[in-house]
């Protein structure tokens, strides 16, 4: 088995006040198998839900 390292994922609904919740030591599954190294820095990600508010995820190995 393949040693798996956690992240800490945070997720900011832009909402008037802000909601924001931390989840640590999340994992990523896959079923696909391997897949290339990425590097090891903070990622944003951000969607649009709906016209009045944006999902941001900030994800830190």
């Amino acid at each position: 088995m393949r040693y798996r390292k956690s992240f800490t994922l945070t997720i900011t609904v832009s909402t008037t006040p802000p909601q924001v919740t931390t989840y640590s030591k999340a994992i990523k599954v896959t079923v696909d198998g391997p897949r290339e190294p990425r590097s090891k820095t903070s990622k944003n990600i951000n969607f649009m839900l709906f016209s009045q508010c944006t999902l941001s995820l900030n994800i830190q190995r």
